[in-house]
C-alpha cells in the first residue's frame, strides 16, 4: 500500500518564507566597514581657546612662563585658528578704565607675540565671565578628532570570509590625525594666495630667534594656563 505525502498551500508558503530569510541571510552584508577609512574616520570639529589675563598685568613684570605661555597661545592660532583673537574685557564694575586700558596692553602683547593688528577684537561686556580675570582672550581653532585604537572583537586566526580585522588601519589613521598641524588641511586645501606667504615669514621669523614653529600641543596649553570651552 503506497502512501502519498501531500503538502498545503500554507504550508508551502511557510517554507517559501523560510527559504526568503536564510537567502536574506546569506546576502548580509560584513559587521565592520570593509574600507578602514569609514571604520576610522577623521573628523574637523571646533573648540574655543581661551587664555586669562589677571588684572595686575603688566609685559615688563611678566615671568618666563607667563611670556612661553603667552607665544604659545599665539603660535596655536597661527597654525590653526578660525576668524579673529578676541581679547574680552569687563567694562562694569567700578574698573572700566583699568580693564580697557588692560585690553589695550593685551593687544601690544599679542603683537609683539607675533600677531598681526587686523587680527586682533577688543570686546568689551558688562556681565560677570567664569574668570577672575582683567581680560580674557580667545579664539576658535579646529581641532581633530581620532578613534582609540585596540579594538580586537574580530578573530585574529585565519578566516574565510575575507573581511578586515577589527583593528586593522586604526595606527595609521590615528597618526595621520594626530600629526597634521593645522586640521582644515584635511578639510580643503589651502588656497595658493598671499596670505600662505605671510604666514611662511611669520614661521621663518619664529625661527630666526629661536621660538619653536609648531603649535603647541592641547595638554601643555592646559599645563600651561590655557583652556578650552
Amino acid at each position: 500500500m503506497k502512501y502519498t505525502a501531500r503538502i498545503g498551500s500554507s504550508s508551502r508558503a511557510t517554507l517559501l518564507a523560510v527559504g526568503l530569510v536564510f537567502g536574506l541571510a546569506a546576502c548580509e552584508g560584513p559587521t565592520h566597514p570593509a574600507d578602514y577609512r569609514e571604520a576610522y574616520p577623521i573628523t574637523v570639529s571646533e573648540e574655543t581657546m581661551v587664555m586669562p589675563i589677571a588684572n595686575a598685568f603688566s609685559e615688563s613684570k611678566m615671568t618666563v612662563d607667563q611670556s612661553q605661555t603667552i607665544k604659545g597661545f599665539v603660535r596655536d592660532y597661527i597654525s590653526r585658528g578660525r576668524g579673529k583673537m578676541v581679547i574680552e574685557v569687563q567694562s562694569g564694575g567700578g574698573r572700566g578704565k583699568t580693564n580697557t586700558a588692560t585690553g589695550t596692553q593685551v593687544q601690544d602683547m599679542l603683537i609683539n607675540a607675533g600677531m598681526r593688528r587686523h587680527e586682533l577684537e577688543i570686546s568689551r561686556g558688562t556681565g560677570p565671565t567664569a574668570y577672575d580675570a582683567g581680560a580674557v582672550v580667545r579664539y576658535v581653532a579646529a581641532k581633530v578628532s581620532v578613534k582609540e585604537c585596540g579594538d580586537f572583537s574580530s578573530d585574529v586566526t585565519a578566516n574565510w570570509t575575507n573581511r578586515r580585522h577589527s583593528n586593522h588601519g586604526c595606527a595609521t589613521r590615528r597618526n595621520l590625525g594626530l600629526m597634521v598641524e593645522n586640521p582644515m588641511d584635511l578639510v580643503r586645501p589651502r588656497p595658493l594666495s598671499g596670505a600662505d606667504g605671510e604666514r611662511a615669514v611669520r614661521v621663518i621669523q619664529l625661527y630666526r630667534s629661536g621660538e619653536v614653529t609648531g603649535a603647541a600641543k592641547s595638554g601643555e596649553q592646559q599645563q600651561g594656563g590655557v583652556g578650552t570651552e
